[in-house]
């Protein structure tokens, strides 16, 4: 039983859950703290993907970084790297970045994008919960 991964794993969860909730309840294209909430959520997940195949706790590295760490953990992950190119052909990692930074601004998020980011954030979250299982036998999904 590895009761940190399960503990990283969750906070993940329950912050792509939180990201899920306010999406679903978007009113008058209202998308401030959206674009916040999907960088924090990319950032935890990356950290749970490293952890659970690296056993390296990575911090103060940037996303850019931290994917890298992801791909050498599992080269796999490469295949969902077209989805970060959708977003932003050049600038993801910079975008995430940013976002996991203070900063005033307004942010505006096209629809197109946001169902971009949804997948993104189900995909990764799916992968990472099955390495924390290929892990941890005794692992149970946080609800």
């Amino acid at each position: 039983y590895f009761p940190d991964l399960v503990f990283v794993y969750g906070s993940a969860k329950l912050l792509v859950d939180n990201y899920f909730i306010l999406r679903s309840n978007i009113q008058n294209e209202n998308h401030q703290g959206l674009l916040d909430l999907f960088s924090n959520s990319i950032i935890r997940i990356l950290h749970t993907i490293i952890y659970s195949k690296l056993s390296y706790r990575p911090h103060f590295l940037s996303t850019e970084s931290m994917w890298k760490l992801c791909l050498h953990a599992d080269p796999r992950l490469q295949n969902i790297e077209y989805l970060f190119e959708k977003i932003s052909p050049e600038n993801f990692f910079k975008i995430i970045d940013k976002h996991v930074n203070y900063h005033l601004g307004f942010c505006k998020v096209s629809k197109d994008d946001l169902l971009i980011m949804d997948e993104m954030l189900t995909v990764l979250l799916d992968k990472s919960m099955d390495m924390v299982k290929s892990i941890d036998e005794k692992f149970v999904e946080w609800n």
